[in-house]
């Protein structure tokens, strides 16, 4: 009944992480499940990214993508890329989240363990910053952790709505958040 966060370390971690972005995106309309025989919603980024999931009773309930930056840049660069050749030049270290999400009732709480997961990952392997699109409803929430935008509202067509870019420089995240994140003990690497 207990709920932890930890990185999908083995091929069938992944595959659980990429069928519940499957389940995710076909409930809410983003894709077309015909289009996915398999039931893995995969792309080209993720075999350059740390794949974050948090479980319950051994089954995947959410994930969270964090992605290195290489030849092919990120991916909201596709909309974002003024923007983001724009921030990278004052990062260290940056690094994409994208595909957050969560099954359950509980996508607050599920959304924020993922985060959780995302800091110590950054602490642990030196990212000084992270980027990611958000819905404009939903960025006020990101901005309460420390997280805030750096571009104007575009339309995505990957999520078929508008989206903002935010920033979360690791190091400015925010009280009571901070604390939070640091001593939380479901969440490990």
């Amino acid at each position: 009944m207990s709920l932890e966060f930890r990185i999908a370390k083995t091929e069938e971690e992944r595959k659980k992480c990429f069928r519940v972005r499957y389940e995710v995106y076909a409930e809410v309309g983003y894709i077309n499940p015909k289009d996915y025989q398999n039931k893995l919603l995969i792309d080209e980024y993720d075999k350059y990214s740390t794949i974050f999931m948090g479980v319950k009773d051994e089954e995947v309930v959410g994930t969270l993508r964090a992605t290195e930056d290489s030849e092919l840049g990120f991916q909201m660069e596709k909309i974002f890329k003024e923007e983001v050749v724009k921030l990278r030049k004052n990062c260290k270290k940056i690094i994409e989240t994208s595909r957050i999400m969560a099954l359950s009732t509980q996508r607050y709480k599920i959304a924020l363990g993922l985060i959780n997961l995302a800091y110590l990952f950054a602490k642990q392997q030196e990212i000084t910053d992270y980027c990611f699109t958000t819905p404009p409803t939903i960025a006020k929430t990101w901005e309460k952790i420390g997280m805030f935008p750096f571009g104007e509202i575009k339309f995505y067509p990957l999520v078929n709505q508008p989206a903002v870019p935010i920033h979360w420089k690791v190091e400015n995240t925010l009280e009571p958040y901070k604390t939070l994140f640091e001593k939380a003990e479901n969440v490990s690497l």
